[in-house]
């Protein structure tokens, strides 16, 4: 299951530029992260705002930065949910030179995250398909998802959902 939607070619080049050029991909423990920061000169808030809603991942939030006495706003576009990252690293890879070797140990971090079973956020196609399929009983579901029926449970209950009727 496709759990994001890919952005054109076209950004997801430009993002694969800014990443390399501007940007951090990182791994500590379990947590992932992809980060790009612009300062407000270079209207960093606008840039990091374009990236989130291209992607429709990851947030953008200022910081402000002192160096020798002088204060200003940096802007962050931050991906830190794992499988947020790994959608974005697996798109951009092949346009990566400079980070390619920080993304490709972290691409099979993720990985590795994932198919152990951890726990993640779930995807927005993950939440449209359980709306999708509520009437299916939750191991079902679970399958399909590579997620435990307890997840499909908890997550059923905090959006809302009935228990299936009888279930399919």
């Amino acid at each position: 299951m496709e759990h994001f939607a890919r952005p054109p070619i076209e950004v997801v080049a430009y993002t694969a530029g800014f990443i390399d050029g501007e940007g951090t991909i990182s791994v500590k423990g379990n947590r992932f992260r992809v980060v790009v920061s612009q300062s407000v000169t270079n209207d960093g808030a606008t840039i990091c705002r374009w990236l989130r809603d291209a992607w429709c991942v990851g947030t953008v939030a200022p910081s402000h930065r002192v160096f020798h006495g002088k204060t200003w706003e940096q802007w962050f576009w931050t991906v830190a949910a794992a499988r947020e990252v790994k959608h974005v690293i697996d798109c951009c890879l092949p346009y990566f030179h400079v980070k390619r070797s920080a993304a490709e140990q972290v691409g099979v971090r993720v990985n590795d995250f994932l198919n152990n079973g951890h726990r993640c956020r779930w995807s927005p196609e993950e939440i449209k398909f359980l709306g999708d399929q509520w009437r299916r009983y939750d191991d079902w579901i679970g399958e399909q998802l590579r997620r435990s029926a307890t997840s499909v449970r908890h997550q059923r209950r905090a959006l809302g959902l009935a228990k299936p009727p009888g279930g399919l």
